[in-house]
């Protein structure tokens, strides 16, 4: 059953693998095996042509090669890291600059498009990597760290990112390692990322440069190159601000950084362009703040009510009780009346005595008080 993958996301389509016959077991080549790749057809389709041909003169051959080395063409390389052994597949390629391979007599030219008939004879990962002392581990990383330089340099970036983003995992964890182990670990681990973002910058994968970047800044802020290619990642994903804190933060750290001030002008003009496109220039600023201040002082606007929880109702707070109002005098019954009336009449020249503005009773009323057969009775009273 034949399954297609895209051998380079980054590029979407233009080289595919298509399984003819599933491999052995689960394996595939890691970085630096040993492979034995046999290589049973090619077809190649020029420009202005709907029609695939053999390439002219081409006989079955096996090739030899360690991969990531760069020993064969990339379209190869990326193709042999995805197969397992004794698999049988068709590898399609429509950029024609990965598929230049002397060995098989294909040269960069007018050809459009190249089929590549492939057989994984075999291969040797060597010693597994968890069964190689720190040091081991640490010289293989840095030989494969260097080559990944040397592919850089000839202007293989694709597959000099690969190297790279290898040794990035392979110390993706270092807690098991000896403190001295651990140190130079992660110096390999942050020169791959540093690298690893160079390449992406290249290779217009400015997301994942900005992401390779801050990983580096996590555990060293103040990295120069870790903040430059990060803005410069930020600047074309059209982050002008974020590209300008970043070279402002290098340029207090070198000012001497010729690159970082042209970037950093460019990032300013970049940054007052979007200001102005959202309305936000520097008269409108003005003219927006020129008004503070200015007019009436508006009320303070009232916390609004919320609703009470279903779960947990809202306490509500005791009425207030209201004040009784005192009866009237003449509403009281004939004893109060008469307990009130003594009482008057006891305290009153206390009252006086405390109080000199205290009006003193008349005696006529003094008389009228004393004298209770003046009252009326209650049969008399008027309904």
């Amino acid at each position: 059953m034949s399954s297609l993958v895209d051998l380079l996301p980054l590029s979407p389509g233009s080289l595919l693998k298509t399984r003819e016959k599933a491999g052995e077991g689960w394996q595939t080549p890691r970085d630096a095996a040993k492979v034995h790749l046999e290589v049973n057809s090619i077809s190649i389709r020029s420009k202005g042509s709907d029609a695939d041909s053999s390439l002219d003169g081409f006989e079955k051959k096996v090739l030899e090669f360690t991969v990531g080395n760069g020993e064969v063409c990339d379209a190869l390389e990326f193709a042999v890291a995805e197969m397992k052994r004794g698999e049988h597949c068709i590898v399609t390629c429509k950029d024609v600059s990965l598929c230049a391979e002397p060995r098989l007599g294909l040269q960069r030219g007018d050809t459009m498009e190249v089929s590549f008939a492939l057989h994984l004879v075999q291969f040797d990962n060597g010693t597994e990597m968890s069964q190689l002392s720190e040091e081991e581990q640490l010289m293989y990383a840095a030989a494969r760290k260097e080559m990944g330089s040397s592919l850089f340099k000839a202007g293989r970036v694709k597959l000099a990112l690969g190297r790279y983003s290898k040794v990035s995992e392979l110390f993706g964890y270092v807690e098991s390692l000896s403190p001295s182990a651990r140190s130079q670990a992660l110096e390999l681990r942050r020169l791959c990322l540093l690298n690893m973002a160079a390449c992406q910058l290249k290779l217009r994968d400015f997301a994942a440069a900005r992401d390779s970047c801050s990983k580096v800044l996590i555990e060293d802020s103040c990295n120069e190159k870790a903040l430059f290619r990060r803005a410069q990642a930020s600047l074309e994903l059209g982050d002008a601000a974020a590209s300008c804190r970043d070279l402002r933060a290098v340029a207090d750290r070198d000012p001497q950084n010729r690159e970082a001030r042209e970037l950093l002008l460019k990032a300013k003009a970049r940054l007052k362009e979007e200001t102005s496109k959202k309305g936000l220039d520097k008269d409108t600023c003005s003219k927006m703040c020129a008004g503070l201040g200015t007019g009436p002082i508006p009320e303070p606007a009232r916390a609004a009510e919320t609703a009470p929880s279903e779960d947990r109702p809202s306490p509500s707070l005791p009425k207030k009780k209201e004040k009784e109002k005192s009866p009237d005098f003449n509403e009281l019954p004939r004893e109060q009346q008469d307990m009130l009336m003594g009482k008057l009449l006891n305290c009153g020249k206390d009252c006086v005595a405390e109080d000199d503005s205290t009006e003193k009773l008349r005696d006529d009323d003094r008389e009228f008080f004393e004298n209770k057969a003046a009252w009326p009775s209650d049969e008399s009273d008027e309904n």
